[in-house]
């Protein structure tokens, strides 16, 4: 779906420094929010400053400077939303209310120009319908915290790569989309489309599916 998220506030009103102003008289406590004039007088003090330091270096640093708080409009996403994810590797969706927490958010990753492409986010419409409409569920995935090798061959996952960092045992881990084992790369390297839960792509299969063979 798509992502909205509000701009955040353009500053907050802060003090620089604390300390007395010009002429020797400290300021009030909550002056700066309740007298609007001299709010404007900080300002020009702040802008006054910020042009003599521009020139050269100053002695006296104790001027509070002001920002003021800009008052920004709420951005909401129009229409509708469906929230397309991703479960036992099908595509599923749902309609979600506009507030949703996790839209008021964007999560910068590195696929998230790619997935929302506009021919990607067809694609997922499209089988989001065929898994709707599929004679059966996919089945039940093992969790990667269920298991510390392949259900295939029975090896370690990382096997076949050059490190074996908990990083890398958490990337050399797959579920196949046929049966929903765990298991290593090499073993889960076919791919084949699984039309009875909705997938008539291409999709991750373990050997043992691929080939016909007897789980273990």
């Amino acid at each position: 779906g798509g992502r909205g998220s509000p701009a955040p506030p353009a500053a907050a009103a802060e003090e620089a420094g604390a300390g007395p102003a010009a002429d020797g008289a400290p300021f009030p406590a909550g002056a700066l929010e309740e007298d609007d004039a001299l709010q404007d007088e900080l300002i020009e003090r702040a802008m006054h400053q910020a042009y003599e330091g521009a020139a050269g270096p100053r002695s006296d640093r104790s001027v509070p400077v002001l920002v003021r708080e800009e008052d920004l409009p709420d951005l909401w996403i129009a229409g509708r939303i469906l929230h397309i994810y991703s479960h036992r590797g099908v595509y599923r969706m749902a309609a979600v209310p506009r507030d949703m927490r996790t839209l008021r958010h964007i999560a910068v990753q590195g696929n998230i120009f790619r997935d929302h492409a506009a021919k990607n986010v067809f694609d997922a419409l499209l089988e989001t319908r065929d898994v709707r409409k599929a004679p059966k569920q996919p089945r039940q995935w093992t969790p990667y915290d269920r298991r510390t090798r392949c259900e295939c061959c029975n090896s370690v996952f990382t096997w076949h790569s050059t490190f074996s960092s908990e990083a890398q045992q958490h990337n050399d881990r797959h579920n196949c989309r046929a049966c929903g084992r765990l298991v290593c790369g090499p073993c889960s390297s076919n791919l084949r489309p699984v039309p009875e839960i909705g997938l008539h792509v291409p999709s991750r299969m373990c050997d043992t599916c691929y080939f016909g063979g007897v789980r273990l």
